[in-house]
């Protein structure tokens, strides 16, 4: 009688998890497919690919502010994006709307890393990919600005307002940080202002004509910003005042100028953040280095094993390092894949599950010399982690599938 009531129980508590991740890979296809739709199908439609950006591709600094909104070419920006931005003049539209489309996934990629095609199903997200908006390299700023704080001047001379995530710093007193955003904004100011003082006057007019922050267009959300504004800096001064830095992004995208459809593509930033601050609350192995043991082939797979411990060390994996020993690995907690962009040598790559009760873990994927830019891992199923190595390290320590790991060192349990 006893078991036959349990056996009920255990298929009601396993039914949770299943149907909950069955919606959430239902909506991640659905999203998916709506993103392919947008560009196989509605763009040789619509014929609107890259309207944004075609303002970033025709910056002429000779008339600037002339475009009035809503019309091909507005450039709302400062003058010192428009300065960086001529560097293109020399490009066509098409090869400079590849290269800006490419810019614009990498910055999802570099944000996603194991939810990049997650990301890529945000409605959002799509529509920021086929118009070309500056709202992902904005929200890669606000998740380096808690890092490197000049990153938040990119923010303040695009499209303002959102700087309102700065209030973060003023919160919590971290006048260290708050002054070299502020710096950093002001000399990239004063050298743009030396070279071209009246586009600096042409630029507070445009600002004071558009300060409503409403269109006339059904895809943008006619709230004021007068109104957004105020409710950005609650969200950021709460967030500060409790730790969590995902409102950075949510404060951020509230005091956009106008809030496009497109312009919910920076809370993307919110759920990288909020993931990272998960896991550092479960704990990342408080030590630096230690071992990684194969127990199934009893043979040490690596000897320096590096935990990537803050949210910044994951996100930058081993992405510009000329090299990796032969002994070294580095330790990815908390995801599922990987992408070698920016990687300048192969490597080898080890999926892990979650640690059992004698904190073993078993090897639930493997792959072998990865090349540089153009390997990537979507997705690992069971996989909790990864570990990076040098390519070659499987192979010689015999490691495969289904294996059973353990990191020993001070610490290693994590």
């Amino acid at each position: 009688m006893i078991l036959a009531r349990s056996q009920p129980l255990r298929s009601s508590r396993l039914a949770g998890p299943s149907r909950r991740r069955a919606v959430r890979d239902g909506l991640v296809v659905a999203g998916l497919i709506f993103c392919a739709y947008i560009f196989l199908v509605a763009a040789p439609v619509v014929r609107t690919f890259g309207y944004d950006a075609y303002a970033y591709w025709a910056v002429d600094l000779e008339r600037l502010y002339r475009v009035p909104l809503g019309h091909p070419g507005f450039f709302p920006y400062s003058p010192f994006l428009a300065q960086v931005a001529s560097v293109f003049d020399g490009l066509s539209l098409p090869h400079f709307l590849w290269l800006w489309t490419a810019f614009l996934l990498a910055n999802v990629v570099f944000l996603g890393r194991g939810r990049t095609l997650a990301y890529l199903a945000f409605p959002p997200v799509a529509f920021e990919l086929y118009h070309g908006n500056i709202h992902l390299p904005m929200a890669v700023a606000t998740v380096l600005g808690f890092r490197y704080p000049a990153a938040w001047a990119f923010i303040l001379l695009a499209k303002v307002t959102p700087g309102i995530g700065l209030l973060w710093f003023a919160v919590r007193r971290e006048w260290r940080s708050l002054s070299i955003a502020v710096a950093a904004t002001a000399i990239l100011v004063g050298a743009s202002f030396l070279l071209a003082p009246h586009l600096w006057n042409e630029w507070l007019t445009v600002l004071a004509t558009n300060r409503q922050g409403t269109c006339g267009s059904m895809s943008c959300f006619a709230i004021p910003l007068w109104v957004r504004v105020p409710a950005a800096a609650l969200v950021v001064a709460w967030g500060a005042r409790t730790d969590r830095r995902w409102s950075v992004p949510v404060g951020a995208t509230l005091a956009l100028p106008i809030l496009w459809v497109a312009g919910f593509s920076m809370l993307i930033a919110a759920a990288t953040l909020a993931a990272a601050d998960h896991v550092e609350k479960e704990g990342a192995p408080p030590a630096r280095r230690f071992h990684l043991w194969n127990l199934s082939r009893e043979a040490q797979v690596a000897g320096r094993v590096t935990a990537a411990r803050s949210f910044v060390a994951r996100l930058r994996g081993l992405m510009f390092r000329p090299t990796l020993s032969q002994d070294e690995g580095l330790w990815l907690a908390g995801t599922n894949s990987i992408h070698m962009l920016f990687m300048r040598f192969p490597i080898d790559c080890l999926f892990l599950g979650k640690p059992d009760a004698s904190q073993a873990r078993v090897v639930v994927g493997v792959r072998h010399a990865l090349p540089p830019w153009r390997g990537v891992v979507w997705y690992e199923r069971g996989a909790d982690s990864v570990v990076e190595l040098p390519a070659g390290t499987l192979q010689r320590s015999g490691t495969q599938v289904g294996d059973r790991v353990r990191f020993t060192g001070p610490g290693a349990g994590g």
